[in-house]
């Protein structure tokens, strides 16, 4: 398995607003973004096959590449961005009275947005404007909407101190003079949306900065915890022989996903009959480009036909799945609470979705005096997403205050506070920790919003500021080590989760070494 989840203890800030809101500055865009895309990384090219049937499925929506303002009631062109400069025939400081046909309104800028929503790149569309006094109409042709966030991630990344010092340890001070144009480049190459949001996040990713990727919009619900409509299935690209392949490598508790016919393995095949590598559904999770970790987006009681498969060369199942709400921290934690019985044994199994909720500990610590009271063990889930440092500290103390072994389940998609989380437990003599080698991506994180309404995830707090919290360990780059190591390989597991059966097994046999201590000779 090549992957890695979510996981940030994230501070926000304020960014740029949608289009349509009342703003000082923003490019003049789209602010539906749905797809992934990566033109450096090898989409099938057996099975499946391309389709057209789903409404998401065709390049649709663009911009004008240029920065508005807005003064008194009107809109003016700030900037036209540069790489549409000797083409676009707009100029700084042009009033704009309408695109198409739509007037263009400062406190009413929504219909402006959405006749660029469904507008395809390369459309030529009259703009009248006001330029020295004189009402005019020029043509301009829209571009795709991609490009216009590209020099505030640029500029972004620019500023950053960690990013900046971690590139002059690593001998390449320079980097980002090219970053800009390479991504230009790699948009205007792409053959989809998806490939150019890859693409994008290709060069980021080669900075080698955990915690530092493009965020589609679709995906920022489900990383804050304000998701309106999700199918809870979290999956990863793998390559199966000579084959690119998406599998389930994770299911939300308690969503309809998780309730479903699919398993933890399955190939996701097609989406609404659209092979899923060409889907617009298919979207990046917020994670850095190398873990290929997507989400399938669906609007609230919206119903989504899956095609996939269990085996590698079993035969094609069809379900149908509803979106539903998701959940946050605590709302994981109450559905993935339960009792497994192993023999006479009562374990206790629970799974920390994330670590973003304050109530977290408290609501932990709850289940261990009641739901948990009698099990004779407990299993505590750590894969997936960080959190925050405080709900770290309090995890910690409630942790070391159970009498009973207590198991953690680890993977190389433990990122961030679970990793911190994994290495104080770890210290406990009645804590082992099974499973993989964590990420190794801790560095707080914050986003702020670009200009299309996507956002940029970067760091807030490098790993030497984080030593405080992790008795000077640096975890950054070289993650958590297990007590007892065991690799899990995902694809086609068939729902055999076998970090959890292994962590069951160790717990049958501390229980019994803690009974036959207390047996009197």
């Amino acid at each position: 398995m090549n992957g890695n989840r979510n996981g940030t203890f994230c501070q926000r800030r304020p960014g740029y607003l949608l289009l349509g809101t009342l703003v000082a500055a923003l490019w003049l865009g789209s602010g539906v973004h749905r797809i992934h895309g990566q033109s450096s990384i090898e989409l099938p090219t057996t099975e499946p096959a391309p389709s057209t049937g789903d409404e998401y499925d065709n390049w649709r929506s663009s911009s004008l590449g240029i920065r508005v303002d807005h003064r008194e009631a009107k809109v003016f062109v700030e900037t036209v961005h540069d790489f549409v400069a000797g083409t676009n025939p707009l100029q700084a400081g042009d009033e704009l009275i309408s695109i198409a046909g739509v007037p263009v309104k400062s406190l009413a800028m929504d219909k402006v947005s959405e006749l660029l929503e469904q507008t395809p790149p390369a459309t030529i569309l009259t703009v009248q404007i006001k330029r020295d006094d004189l009402l005019m109409e020029l043509p301009v042709k829209t571009v795709r909407h991609q490009l216009v966030d590209v020099a505030d991630i640029v500029s972004r990344l620019r500023r950053n101190d960690i990013i900046n010092a971690h590139l002059k340890d690593t001998g390449r001070p320079e980097f980002l003079d090219a970053a800009s144009q390479r991504m230009i480049t790699a948009v205007l190459a792409s053959r989809s949306p998806r490939e150019a949001y890859e693409g994008i996040n290709q060069v980021i990713d080669e900075i080698g900065v955990s915690h530092t990727a493009f965020v589609p919009r679709r995906s920022l619900g489900a990383l804050r915890g304000s998701d309106s409509g999700t199918l809870g299935l979290t999956l990863q690209r793998h390559t199966i022989g000579d084959r690119v392949g998406y599998f389930v490598i994770d299911m939300m508790p308690g969503t309809t996903g998780a309730k479903s016919e699919i398993k933890l393995g399955d190939e996701i095949l097609f989406l609404n009959g659209v092979a899923i590598n060409y889907s617009r559904r298919l979207v990046l999770a917020g994670k850095e480009q190398r873990h290929g970790v997507f989400f399938i987006r669906a609007d609230m009681d919206e119903t989504v036909r899956i095609e996939y498969r269990r085996r590698q060369n079993g035969g094609m199942q069809t379900t149908r799945i509803m979106a539903g709400a998701g959940g946050d921290a605590n709302d994981v934690l109450r559905h993935s609470a339960r009792i497994l019985r192993s023999g006479e044994n009562r374990i206790g199994y629970v799974r920390f979705w994330n670590l973003m909720s304050i109530k977290t500990p408290a609501n932990f610590h709850n289940l261990t005096k009641s739901k948990f009271q009698n099990c004779h063990a407990l299993l505590i889930d750590l894969r997936g997403r960080g959190g925050l440092i405080p709900v770290v500290l309090g995890l910690d103390r409630a942790i070391q205050k159970v009498n009973v072994p207590v198991i953690a389940i680890t993977d190389n998609l433990t990122r961030s506070a679970k990793e911190m989380l994994a290495l104080r437990i770890k210290q406990h003599k009645h804590v082992t920790v099974i499973g993989e080698t964590t990420a190794g991506a801790v560095t707080g994180a914050t986003y702020i919003t670009l200009p299309s309404g996507n956002a940029l995830m970067f760091p807030a707090a490098s790993g030497e500021m984080l030593k405080r919290f992790t008795g000077g360990v640096i975890l950054e780059g070289h993650g958590v080590e297990p007590d007892i190591s065991l690799d899990f390989q995902i694809p086609y597991c068939s729902g055999n989760d076998r970090l959890l059966e292994a962590a069951i097994e160790v717990a049958n046999e501390q229980i019994q070494e803690l009974l036959d201590s207390l047996i009197l000779p």
